[in-house]
């Protein structure tokens, strides 16, 4: 199968069909770019009206860090976000939500990690109108134990227009709600014969076309599949 390669500036621009009560899952392995391509998406969707949070895991992430700064994204160490001025805030494209760290103490960190983010969940499913964005899926279900949290917004979270965007080094160790609950999908190729054949349990895709398509990929390319039905569509995004 010859499958169609498109720009990345140009696919955002014009092909990315993105709606409100839609997750996205984002595969591939370390150093494939996974946080750069989630990234750019949210550059051309996050609005005021429909923001997207981003989970900052780690005490210093340049990449997170200059993306806030370009995109209007507002850095905050805790949730609710707090403005300045009252009674006009001005509200930004999305936010940076980086809960403090305590080095010495992984507990205490771990905890207030936990705390911060269960707390935006829990506002955002409750709200709507807001993306989410897990950079570190596998930590958020396993190292803080949030995939309860993490499993309502993929199953009832779009009714009210939470949406996951939810990004894992392996296809293992996450919630298979990623896969049957998704819509959008980014795949980097994996030299793992066990992670390309878990990409086949993508829901309503020949998984022939997962397999071919994946093996197509050169470096820093990527598998896009939007899954419905008949009407899937799959393409590849270069650099």
């Amino acid at each position: 199968m010859k499958f169609v390669k498109i720009n990345r500036h140009e696919f955002f621009r014009r092909y990315f069909d993105y709606k409100p009560d839609e997750h996205v899952l984002i595969l591939g392995p370390t150093g494939s770019g996974k946080t750069r391509m989630a990234l750019d998406a949210l550059g051309a969707i996050s609005t005021e009206k429909n923001p997207a949070v981003i989970f900052a895991m780690k005490p210093r992430d340049k990449t997170l860090e200059d993306f806030a700064e370009a995109h209007d994204f507002q850095t905050i160490p805790s949730w609710p976000p707090h403005f300045s001025n009252k009674w006009k805030p001005k509200k930004p494209k999305g936010y940076l939500l980086k809960p403090s760290h305590n080095m010495r103490d992984i507990y205490w960190t771990r905890q207030h990690h936990h705390d911060v983010f269960q707390e935006c969940i829990i506002d955002s499913y409750a709200k709507g109108n807001r993306i989410l964005f897990a950079d570190e899926t596998y930590s958020l279900t396993n190292e803080l134990q949030l995939g309860d949290e993490l499993v309502t917004v993929w199953t009832k979270g779009r009714s009210m227009h939470c949406t996951l965007w939810a990004a894992s080094q392996r296809p293992a160790f996450i919630p298979t709600w990623a896969y049957s609950q998704s819509t959008h999908f980014f795949i980097s190729y994996d030299p793992d014969k066990r992670s390309r054949k878990r990409y086949e349990e993508i829901s309503g895709v020949d998984p022939e076309i997962i397999r071919e398509g994946t093996e197509a990929l050169e470096e820093f390319e990527w598998l896009y599949v939007k899954a419905a039905g008949r009407k899937s569509v799959v393409c590849i995004v270069s650099k």
